[in-house]
This record gives C-alpha cells, structure tokens and sequence, in this order.
C-alpha cells in the first residue's frame, strides 16, 4: 500500500487539523462543563 508523497503530506496535515479541532472543542466542553 503506497501513496504519493505529496498526497501523504495532505493526509497528515489534515489529520493535524482535525486533531487540533477536536482538542478545542473538548477544551471548551470541559471548561464549560466545570
């Protein structure tokens, strides 16, 4: 299983992003929760 460079490069900047997404929406979920 291989994919381009380039599109692997795509693939983990959006995983970054979404991680980063999810990270703030629990930080304002414990923050309210509290």
């Amino acid at each position: 299983f291989d994919i381009p460079s380039q599109e692997r490069h795509a693939f983990k900047v959006t995983l970054d992003y979404a991680q980063q997404q999810l990270n703030k929406t629990n930080l304002i979920g414990l923050q309210s929760a509290s």
